[in-house]
């Protein structure tokens, strides 16, 4: 049955509390030991941290990343660094390369066409516990497993098997079949190793090769084979010229092959497999929200089934793509700020072994939403010596009722004018004290999702008057820069026939004579 793990390091509702930087292990392997088998420990790490993390692996090897395939035996320690925080786990990994002794008996024996001939080989282990006992016949086909007992068929070396199930170790013998009479012989060979599977493999054709008489020369070969919950009745005379056979159902087949001249028989039991289980698919998921502080994550693909093969499909608007590997890089959509869902992956893992597929869909979302940046002038006048404080008064643009949390402020993180950047005023970047003139740019940050804006407001000058320096300065005005409300004094000793005003445009404003 097909297992599905995915793992979301950063789920849904962990995004409305801080979790604390934790890292956690999976091994995907399912096995803490390298054996004859399984020479590599597959092990996965993930944290629930919302930041950014990275991951950092010593040992008998040293390693990077959330996903490390170990090949030594020994203790590994991982350690997740963010936010120049830091934490560890440990884990250890054993080794098992126990090799079972066999014995059998008889190592040689003669038969002939005559059915019963064959004498039963028996095998015996140590240790005889969890232990699989297999043998392989000369004529090729699947490997025959039993619990140790076996009865030849044909002429030829044989090959006995056991198997320590908790180590994958194995030893072998052979013992030796010889024909007292013209027994045929040749060779069996299935497509798919005599296993049936899904989609293409669905199907195992067996096929009859190179048959002859041996030691003595017969006659002409014929064939048949009978299937399993059919009819057990062995056909007498002649059987089909044709060794060729399409199988489609698991079962117990006998396989005849006959020599038409001497009407002997050799049988050969053939066992057809059915291995249609799914593999077992898993993501590592770091986030499955992005945003500006982690606009992109790699996703990656595991199995705890060997020969796996695996590919992501993103079929949706902005991003359709096809990916063949085991990574993914998801990231945020940086053209329209208002998508929530980046795409849908489809994740497919197929077992090479059987064709057989599994997959699992994970979607993506963004929070990209930029804030909504506001100064506050504060309404105070710098024409009369006092100070205008800017304050920020921005508010955050994630809507109120989406998914997304909006429980953190908007930070003012700089100030500048015309282009330049300004050093603080005070100790807290939400406000800028300023007496002088210009276009003032502040630049904030919502640190519900790290995404930036800025806005920009003028600082008016004060209006003041210039006076005419190729005269004589005969003239005071006061207060100079003022408010708005002059005068003027006529300080010559011949009084002035015409006075006019003019604003800072050089426009005419006022004229008295």
């Amino acid at each position: 049955m097909k297992k599905s793990i995915l793992i979301f390091s950063t789920l849904l509702a962990a995004l409305f509390s801080k979790a604390q930087l934790n890292v956690n292990i999976l091994n995907i392997t399912q096995s803490n030991s390298i054996t004859c088998v399984n020479d590599t420990i597959k092990l996965v790490v993930w944290s629930t941290y919302l930041n950014p993390v990275t991951y950092s692996w010593t040992g008998p090897a040293n390693f990077s990343g959330a996903l490390v395939k170990i090949t030594l035996p020994g203790t590994y320690t991982v350690t997740a660094t963010a936010d120049s925080l830091s934490v560890s786990q440990v884990t250890v990994i054993g080794s098992n390369f126990n090799v079972p002794t066999s014995t059998i008996s008889p190592l040689s024996q003669t038969i002939s066409c005559t059915p019963g001939s064959a004498a039963t080989v028996s095998a015996s282990a140590n240790p005889s516990l969890n232990i699989t006992h297999s043998f392989l016949s000369p004529l090729g086909g699947p490997i025959f497993y039993s619990t140790g007992n076996y009865t030849p068929s044909a002429p030829g070396t044989y090959t006995h098997f056991v198997t320590d199930n908790s180590s994958g170790c194995k030893t072998h013998k052979t013992f030796t079949v010889s024909g007292g009479s013209g027994i045929p012989t040749g060779s069996l060979v299935g497509s798919n190793n005599f296993i049936l599977g899904c989609n293409s493999k669905s199907l195992t054709v067996i096929s009859l090769t190179n048959f002859i008489t041996s030691p003595v020369s017969g006659g002409p070969l014929s064939y048949t084979i009978l299937a399993p919950f059919g009819s057990t009745q062995i056909p007498t005379g002649s059987l089909s010229g044709v060794g060729t056979y399409s199988i489609n159902s698991p079962g117990f087949y006998i396989v005849i092959v006959r020599d038409n001249n001497t009407l002997c028989d050799l049988r050969l039991p053939l066992s057809i497999l059915q291995n249609i289980n799914p593999p077992d698919i898993g993501a590592l998921v770091p986030r499955q929200i992005l945003d500006c502080k982690t606009p992109s994550v790699e996703l990656i693909a595991f199995s705890s089934t060997s020969n796996t093969e695996f590919k992501w499909i993103a079929i949706g608007s902005p991003f359709p793509n096809v990916v063949i590997g085991n990574s993914l890089a998801a990231s945020i959509y940086t053209a329209n700020t208002t998508y929530t869902l980046i795409n849908t992956y489809t994740l497919t893992v197929t077992n090479t072994n059987n064709v057989c597929m599994s997959s699992s869909i994970i979607p993506m979302y963004q929070n990209t939403y930029k804030p909504v940046a506001i100064i506050g002038t504060g309404g105070l006048n710098p024409c009369a010596n006092e100070n205008v404080v800017l304050t920020n008064l921005s508010t955050s643009g994630i809507p109120p009722n989406s998914i997304y949390p909006t429980n953190l402020p908007v930070n003012a993180t700089a100030w500048s004018r015309y282009g330049v950047l300004l050093p603080p005023t005070s100790t807290s970047a939400s406000t800028y004290q300023t007496s002088q003139q210009g276009v003032y740019t502040m630049t904030v940050t919502d640190l519900n999702n790290g995404c930036m804006s800025s806005t920009n407001t003028n600082v008016s000058s004060c209006v003041g008057l210039e006076e005419n320096v190729n005269v004589e300065k005969n003239i005071r005005i006061y207060p100079n820069p003022g408010n708005g409300k002059f005068y003027l004094e006529n300080e010559a000793k011949s009084g002035a026939n015409m006075l006019e005003i003019y604003n800072a445009r050089g426009d005419w404003f006022r004229r008295k004579e």
